[in-house]
């Protein structure tokens, strides 16, 4: 009986502890709903890396989750250990479930903290690539970040940059790919054969070129639909942090981040001004989703991973994220 009883007074006392720390916080959410609005009157373009900042906040709040898990499961454990007639088996049995629950808990703890790495890491990248891009003429070229797409097949993405300008307009992928800590000569140079990116190392990966060219082709048949004639859209992929050469005379759709304005200025192309301030609105309007609205109910703050701020809290749709501000 007393194995009972401690679980249930262990678990109504998490539960109740829980239910109380809840209400707290949606009372909290209320008084900023009921004392603040919303200084904007309307939605504003996303910024550079916003999708790689979200990312990196679900999966920081995952690694959360499931520490919170081991925590509640170790618990649980020491209140079956705490009742006085439990057989002495209890003890190897405790340590093989929590050994257990370590292992698989700290499993996801150090997967979700590396996706949050690698997104930190592919937002600062495009954070270096739009910095390179706002030094383009600002009467000529326009530049849009973080541009939401569908896939033929339903898939969402998003293209890191969209620039327009003279020679045409570009869909550009960052690629953030980290170095070895091994110092070696020559180690911040990517050589580029064929299909093949050849790291110091020797390392080869592919040419990273296919999602570059799948944005350009979805980002293609959306401004034909919205303005009545398909553009030509030029892929183009940035590797910041890194020098690129080239073995032998090649498309160079492949790029370090400081060729990335001469190659987008010497492209072989011509758009009037009036066709360019067309597909620069349609774009515009397309990235123009963030609003700064309410923190509404705490259901919905909780389930898109971001506290209310007493300035603002912006909420992309149905998505808040403090990174957007």
């Amino acid at each position: 009986m007393d194995i009972i009883y401690y679980f249930f007074g262990l678990g109504g006392g998490l539960i109740a502890s829980g239910g109380i720390f809840l209400l707290m916080l949606q009372g909290v959410v209320r008084h900023w709903e009921d004392r603040y609005r919303d200084p904007f009157t309307r939605p504003v373009c996303r910024p550079a890396g916003y999708g790689c900042q979200m990312r990196r906040e679900e999966s920081l709040d995952s690694a959360t989750e499931w520490c919170g898990t081991f925590f509640c499961a170790v618990m649980f454990g020491f209140g079956f250990l705490a009742a006085k007639e439990f057989p002495p088996i209890g003890w190897p049995i405790f340590g093989f479930f929590a050994a257990t629950a370590a292992y698989v808990c700290g499993r996801q703890v150090q997967h979700h903290l590396n996706q949050a790495r690698s997104s930190r890491l592919g937002f600062l990248g495009e954070v270096a690539v739009a910095e390179e891009l706002a030094k383009l003429p600002n009467q000529e070229w326009q530049i849009f970040h973080d541009v939401p797409m569908r896939g033929d097949d339903g898939s969402e993405f998003n293209i890191d940059h969209v620039a327009i300008g003279p020679p045409g307009i570009f869909a550009i992928e960052t690629k953030t790919w980290s170095k070895s800590r091994l110092r070696m000569k020559k180690d911040y140079r990517l050589r580029v054969e064929g299909d093949q990116v050849i790291f110091p190392d020797e390392q080869r990966k592919e040419l990273p070129l296919s999602q570059a060219k799948g944005a350009a082709v979805a980002l293609a048949s959306w401004l034909d639909e919205k303005t009545g004639e398909k553009p030509w859209v030029h892929a183009q992929v940035v590797m910041p942090g890194w020098a690129v050469t080239y073995s032998g005379a090649q498309n160079k759709q492949l790029c370090e981040i400081g060729c990335i304005r001469t190659f987008l200025q010497n492209t072989e192309g011509r758009l009037s001004p009036v066709r360019r301030s067309e597909l620069a609105a349609a774009v515009e309007e397309k990235c123009r989703t963030l609003t700064f609205e309410k923190a509404g109910n705490f259901l919905s703050a909780y389930s898109h991973h971001a506290p209310p701020s007493p300035a603002k809290s912006i909420k992309e749709k149905s998505a808040i994220s403090p990174a957007g501000a």
